[in-house]
């Protein structure tokens, strides 16, 4: 018995799907956690303020991703080489330090909010130069190290955060923690293996990483578009209203995350099955999507259910705030998660086929939906009219991946059967 838990434990310890489901649920669940332990040992004010700070940060991170951790990821036939990336970086980090320095200043946060903006963006622009390496671990097929290195860095840098705030720590104090702890774990897990798989060194080259920008751009700018429309409610609510009303939404708005995550064990370990079935079985690409479509809608139908049921009771003790008063939002801001779930399936597919124009397009579209339909309805309807903008921006989206994705993959077969039968000639 003991021989055969201990030949379980060493199966899952190298299973890459194992690990890519543990390091992306931690790295989802970080977000939440943080947030509840705020929730507990602060009042709403001061969630409003933070759920703020670490939705930029988010922002910023994305920026100093630039696109171009998806591009790694599905490179398969290696197009670019490890330094380009890492030139990339670079670039990316520092301009996103500059636009963290813009925002907070351009939209005048106040001084709680300000602080917490600086110390979540340093943390996570390290959480970026790791996802350069990480991309790189998944480049090579090797999910368990992806994965290990994503729930170790989010475990113990939230952990630090939490065990700082228990300890009587303010929030800034418990964000320099965190930050600490990253630190080390980045260097561990992250940099430590980086030699096994790097196919370079880190001497620059200009003009590769610079045509590297030109193609990542249009992707960076989508993902951008992508979390504006997202997070373009709170932004308005900031401008708009008060701090308590941004903690309520935030804390309404975080189990859409659940789904997301869902999403991702679902669909992630098979990116290379949708390039490979691309190639060669087009009917078999749609049935998977289909499936896997259908899968997550189904799971945020059932997830709103359960929130409108016993979301409140859930949420006071996540949180421990009182929004029993919410119930019917509670449920529809699930099932609007379900869409931004299916987006970001359809999303990962539409990088794969090279489309980052047209994805750019559909996110600048629903991006200007969500903040008139959000300047319109927030200041009259407040958290009402807060998820009716983040509907329409992702339902806009759906509509937009619908229409291009059908057309993405014709064209792509055309010029598949095209080059066979030149070949054949």
């Amino acid at each position: 018995m003991r021989d055969k838990l201990w030949s379980r434990l060493r199966a899952l310890n190298g299973s890459g799907p194992f690990w890519n489901m543990m390091g992306s649920g931690m790295m989802a669940a970080s977000t939440v956690v943080m947030t509840m332990l705020v929730g507990h040992f602060s009042d709403l004010a001061y969630v409003g303020d933070f759920s703020l700070a670490l939705t930029t940060a988010q922002i910023l991170y994305s920026l100093a991703l630039f696109g171009t951790n998806d591009l790694q990821m599905t490179d398969y036939h290696r197009r670019y080489r490890f330094n380009h990336f890492f030139g990339v970086k670079l670039f990316s980090t520092a301009l996103a330090a500059v636009v963290c320095a813009v925002v907070v200043a351009a939209l005048r946060f106040n001084g709680e909010a300000a602080a917490f903006t600086w110390l979540l963006t340093a943390f996570m622009l390290l959480n970026s130069l790791g996802e350069l390496y990480q991309s790189m671990f998944f480049q090579s097929n090797r999910l368990d190290l992806t994965g290990k290195a994503m729930f170790f860095r989010y475990f113990l840098s939230t952990a630090a955060f939490g065990a700082a705030l228990m300890a009587g720590r303010t929030i800034a104090s418990a964000c320099v923690w965190m930050i600490a702890v990253n630190v080390a774990a980045t260097l561990w897990w992250d940099f430590r293996r980086a030699g096994e798989f790097r196919d370079a060194g880190y001497a620059l080259e200009i003009g590769r990483s610079l045509s590297l920008i030109r193609e990542a751009l249009p992707l960076c700018l989508s993902v951008l578009g992508s979390l504006f429309v997202v997070n373009c409610p709170k932004y308005i609510i900031n401008a708009r209203l008060s701090s308590e009303v941004q903690g309520l939404y935030n804390i309404l708005f975080i189990p859409t995350y659940s789904i997301n995550l869902l999403s991702q064990f679902i669909f992630r370990p098979y990116l290379a099955r949708y390039e490979a079935l691309l190639r060669g079985d087009v009917k078999g690409f749609w049935r998977l999507l289909v499936k896997q479509a259908g899968v997550i809608a189904a799971a945020g139908v059932f997830l709103g259910a359960f929130m409108y049921l016993v979301g409140a009771p859930f949420l006071k003790l996540l949180f421990g705030q009182d929004v029993s008063g919410y119930r019917a939002l509670m449920g529809l801001f699930m099932v609007s998660g379900g869409i931004l779930a299916v987006n970001q399936l359809l999303y990962y597919i539409m990088v794969i086929l090279r489309r980052q124009k047209t994805i750019l397009l559909i996110f600048l579209t629903s991006s200007a939906l969500t903040l008139l339909v959000g300047l319109a309805l927030i200041a009259r309807f407040e958290i009402s009219g807060a998820w009716m903008a983040f509907t329409a921006g992702q339902a806009c989206i759906l509509g937009g991946y619908a229409l291009a994705l059908r057309r993405a993959v014709a064209t792509r077969s055309g010029e598949r059967d095209g080059k066979d039968n030149r070949i054949n000639e």
